[in-house]
């Protein structure tokens, strides 16, 4: 089972499937964004990192 990522909580920080590895300039961003009340989900892809305060479907 593969190691997960300190930062990436599940519930406000999630990550592709995807993605192998986090580079240190999205894990910087995607922390700093969790400072943004009004943002509610982050998630991480290979090369991009997405936020919004909603889940589309």
């Amino acid at each position: 089972m593969p190691r997960r990522q300190g930062f990436i909580d599940g519930e406000r920080i999630r990550k592709a499937r995807t993605l192998r590895g986090v580079d240190p300039i999205h894990q910087q961003l995607a922390m700093a964004l969790t400072a943004i009340p009004q943002l509610r989900f982050i998630k991480l892809f290979p090369g991009r990192l997405t936020a919004s305060n909603r889940v589309t479907v």
